[in-house]
């Protein structure tokens, strides 16, 4: 595949985990606090063509019989969840999104013409109550590394004069029991928090470069870490938006 093609191609290879930190980045992060345990350290920086990145610290916590959706913390590059003792802000900042993939990684990569079609395939995706119209393809990956295997499903749909880009990431194996999850930004303006008529309460926060907003909503329950991010909506229409998911969420 010619990944400098078009569009389509570039996003196909956005979703693949392919980068591991360099051992700076990872003394960094594990000398946050040294006393407690260390923890794995992997990292996902590409993620549906924009520059956000996503990082995992740690495994994804599972919660039995209920959803947990964890409180998110804002810093000046990213929006976390999880343990904030691993989230070092500089170190998320001076991370090298174009790092090659690592060895020892392998990555099956698919594309959808549905977002209905790809979670009936991978079982992956948020359930909305309303319907979007699709952008362009689906594209779901699965990243296999030693002792651990990311799951990733990515899309954009447009919604009235805007867009809301879907990332949505399960992660699995041998990865230590306290988590963190950041989406990396180039900055972080106007945090604010909207709760829905369901009760799920959801963290709003801004990016701005070259005066155009997004805003991002981190979506982390269970074995599930991922975001929306939304683009020329106003937070009416993200609050529809937010709305619609089903998911019956529970804060930790």
């Amino acid at each position: 595949m010619n990944k400098d093609t078009n569009f389509d191609n570039m996003m196909h290879e956005a979703l693949a985990p392919n980068f591991t930190p360099s051992d700076e980045l990872n003394n960094k992060i594990l000398s946050a606090k040294p006393t407690k345990k260390k923890a794995a350290v992997s990292v996902i920086p590409k993620v549906i063509a924009a520059a956000a990145a996503v990082l995992v610290i740690g495994s994804l916590s599972v919660y039995a019989g209920t959803r947990i959706y964890r409180k998110v913390f804002v810093t000046d590059h990213a929006i976390s969840v999880g343990n904030t003792d691993y989230v070092i802000d500089e170190a998320i900042a001076s991370m090298d999104i174009n790092e090659p993939q690592s060895p020892g990684y392998s990555t099956v990569s698919q594309e959808f013409d549905s977002y209905e079609e790809a979670m009936e395939a991978t079982g992956l995706g948020y359930h909305f109550r309303a319907k979007f119209e699709l952008k362009d393809k689906v594209y779901t990956s699965v990243t296999t590394g030693p002792d651990v295997v990311y799951n990733d499903l990515s899309t954009t749909f447009i919604y009235n004069e805007g867009e809301i880009d879907v990332c949505y990431t399960t992660a699995e194996g041998n990865i230590a029991e306290d988590a963190a999850y950041s989406v990396r930004l180039e900055n972080t303006n106007n945090p604010r928090d909207y709760v829905t008529p369901y009760g799920a309460e959801f963290s709003l926060v801004d990016e701005i470069v070259d005066g155009r907003t997004k805003t991002y909503v981190l979506v982390s329950y269970d074995d599930v870490n991922g975001y929306l991010a939304f683009y020329n909506l106003s937070d009416d229409e993200i609050h529809e938006v937010l709305d619609s998911l089903e998911i019956n969420l529970k804060p930790e």
